[in-house]
């Protein structure tokens, strides 16, 4: 994850696969406590009008530490979610409303 992702806006954009992954450094500040260890908000909030998200395990992990807030998708109507048991699920509740 880079530390800041300029403001996209894929309106357009019908689906989207999700595979983002914390460096080690920021897997390791985010074990340390840092509640947020890069900044992938834009680009969350550039592709939240698609129709079909695929969210890969390590992205879930990325909504945790480097999102500060989700964004609604309102034109969501398919979502899977990869799950892996090495990583959390503490975003799903805030993806989820």
């Amino acid at each position: 994850i880079a530390d800041k992702y300029l403001k996209v806006n894929f309106s357009s954009l019908v689906e989207a696969r999700i595979n983002l992954r914390m460096s080690e450094e920021q897997t390791r500040n985010s074990h340390e406590g840092y509640k947020m260890v890069g900044n992938a908000t834009g680009f969350v909030v550039g592709i939240c009008n698609v129709k079909i998200l695929y969210l890969y395990a390590n992205t879930l992990e990325v909504l945790t530490y480097c999102c500060a807030a989700i964004p609604v998708f309102n034109n969501l109507t398919h979502l899977t979610v990869e799950s892996k048991p090495d990583i959390g699920w503490q975003s799903l509740p805030g993806l989820l409303k």
